[in-house]
This record gives structure tokens, C-alpha cells and sequence, in this order.
């Protein structure tokens, strides 16, 4: 499918504002700030407030219903089909956008875009992922919260997510997989830690190397490529590691707050924080952008598919 263009070879993109947990409006201006800034595309801007603009490279559209932080997903996204992510999932879907930056309640893009857009075959979750910049490259972090508890099951699949995503963005043959625990010996954690630790141990004709379980430590200090980990434990590490850079104010980390990537669907959606600053929305509307122009999704599951490893019996 070709992707859709306002004009003369633009990809739309498509902005959810009206989940949000600050003022739309005001993250309305980084909307303009973005097409202002960048000639090849256009932006459909999705709002639960009219709007009127005269822009040839944005578009208001107006959506009654909005789905708070507090909604319960699939009841949102069942009942609320004039919202801001119901509409824009939707227009992703029948290629009306190129791909979503949304700032709406996590659980309810996650629930729309696995109803909307479908599963990588062989995928039971789908995964949120964060790349985090260190003084040593990069770290592929997944799940940061799309779901909150993870089966060892699927902590296994992450691994091979990810590591499809590493091998297809950077070039990585081999990437090197930890398992986010609370201590580096085998038997630590949950059950679910257990057994994913297990599964990941003894996978046999894989794509990627299975360092063990990692403490935060060893994350920082570049032993692994792909991290895995539940959505919640996932979301804390995430936020944690922003806040200190913040704090530190770090000169050999240059972190800038963006989205993350729902890898594991069929087309491109950037989740942001519900409290988002306009810089960061900027920044992940130029990661869309990124992610559509290479192809992103389309090369994730086709490296996921062919190459993931099976939990061994």
C-alpha cells in the first residue's frame, strides 16, 4: 500500500491530542512547529476541541469523544467511537495516515491498535520500546508498559521482538539479550522470571545470545543490546532512568524525551507520555516519520517472523 500524501509526496502523520494529560492546545503548537519545520509532511491533527486553521499542512479534526487516563481500554475503544484514538486508529488502518503519534491512555492504544491493526503472526503481545542512549550506544528496552504483567512466555517473545528490531534498525547479526531481575543468578524473581529465564536458556538455534538475567547496572554499564521485562517493571525502569538524567543532568548521556514504539502491530504507532512537553512531541513526530520512510514495521515482522525462536519443551 502506498502511503498516503497531502499535496505533492507528503506522508501524513497522524497527531491524537485529546487523550493527553496537559492542555491539547498547547501541544497543538508543537503540531505546528513540526510541519512548519519539516516540507515533506503533513499532519492530522485529532482534537476533542474545533479547531480552524489555514494551513495546507495541517488538518483539524474534531472528536466529541475522549477517552480519559481513568477509562477501562476495551470498553473505551468499544463505546467511544468518535474519540480522538478510535478515529485515528481507524484512519491507520485504511491508510488515510502514515502512521499514529498519540499521547491517549496507554492500555486503550494498545487494545485499539490489536483490534485495528492485528498481531504479528506468532505474537501474543505486542511490546512498547524504548531505545535508551548510553555513554556506550544503545539499549533496546521492551515491554515499557503497553501491558503490565508479562507471562514467561511472553518475556520469551520479547526477546525475539526485540532483537528483530535491533538486527533489522542497526544492523545487529547477534544482539545480546538480558533479563531485567533482581539478581544476576538463575532462580531469582517471579515465577514468571523463572520460567522466562528458563525458556530464554534454553532456546537453541537463535538469532541472538542470552547473557542471563541483568540488574539495572548492567544495563548502564552497556553488558546487554535488548533488554527484556514486563510492562510494569518496564514503565518504573523507564521513568526512573529520565527522572535521573534530569537530575544528573548528565554531559555524556544526551537523552531527549520522545515515544516509544508498539512493535508487534501491523503499521507504525509512537506512544508518548500523557504529559508530554512539546519538544518531546516533535521529537516523536520525526521518529514516525523515520519509522514509516524506512519501513520500520514492515521490516520488524518480516525479521520477527522469519527468525523468532520457539519456547523449547
Amino acid at each position: 500500500m502506498e502511503h498516503p500524501s497531502v499535496g505533492s509526496k507528503k506522508l501524513v502523520i497522524g497527531v491524537d491530542l485529546a487523550g493527553a494529560d496537559v492542555d491539547q492546545l498547547s501541544l497543538f503548537d508543537a503540531c505546528q512547529e513540526a510541519a512548519g519545520g519539516e516540507a515533506s509532511i503533513a499532519l492530522r491533527c485529532y482534537l476533542s476541541s474545533p479547531m480552524q486553521i489555514a494551513s495546507q499542512a495541517i488538518e483539524c479534526l474534531f472528536c466529541p469523544d475522549v477517552i480519559s487516563m481513568k477509562d477501562e481500554a476495551l470498553t473505551a475503544i468499544r463505546k467511544k467511537k468518535d474519540s480522538s484514538l478510535v478515529r485515528a486508529m481507524m484512519d491507520l488502518k485504511a491508510g488515510v495516515i502514515s502512521a499514529l503519534v498519540t499521547c491517549a491512555n496507554t492500555g486503550a492504544v494498545t487494545a485499539a491498535a490489536v483490534v485495528y491493526l492485528k498481531r504479528f503472526s506468532g505474537l501474543h503481545h505486542p511490546a512498547l520500546i524504548a531505545e535508551l542512549p548510553l555513554p556506550y550506544g544503545k539499549v533496546i528496552a521492551l515491554d515499557m508498559g503497553a501491558f503490565v504483567s508479562a507471562t514467561g512466555r511472553d518475556l520469551f517473545s520479547y526477546a525475539n521482538l526485540g532483537s528483530a528490531y535491533v538486527t533489522t534498525c542497526y544492523g545487529n547479526a547477534r544482539p545480546r539479550v538480558g533479563l531485567l531481575n533482581i539478581g544476576r543468578e538463575a532462580g531469582r524473581g517471579t515465577s514468571e522470571l523463572r520460567q522466562a529465564d528458563r525458556y530464554l536458556s534454553l532456546a537453541a538455534s537463535v538469532d541472538w545470545e542470552y547473557v542471563g538475567n541483568v540488574e539495572p547496572a548492567d544495563v548502564f554499564a552497556g553488558h546487554v543490546d535488548v533488554l527484556v521485562t514486563s510492562g510494569f517493571a518496564g514503565n518504573i525502569f523507564l521513568k526512573t532512568a529520565e527522572a535521573m538524567v534530569q537530575l544528573t543532568r548528565s554531559s555524556s548521556i544526551s537523552y531527549k524525551p520522545s515515544g516509544a514504539l508498539l512493535a508487534g502491530v501491523k503499521g507504525v504507532v509512537i506512544k508518548c507520555h500523557g504529559s508530554s512537553s512539546k519538544a518531546a512531541l516533535i521529537t516523536a513526530i520525526s521518529q514516525a516519520m523515520t519509522a514509516v520512510t524506512e519501513k520500520v514495521a514492515y521490516n520488524v515482522e518480516k525479521a520477527f517472523v522469519l527468525s523468532q525462536a520457539f519456547i523449547p519443551i
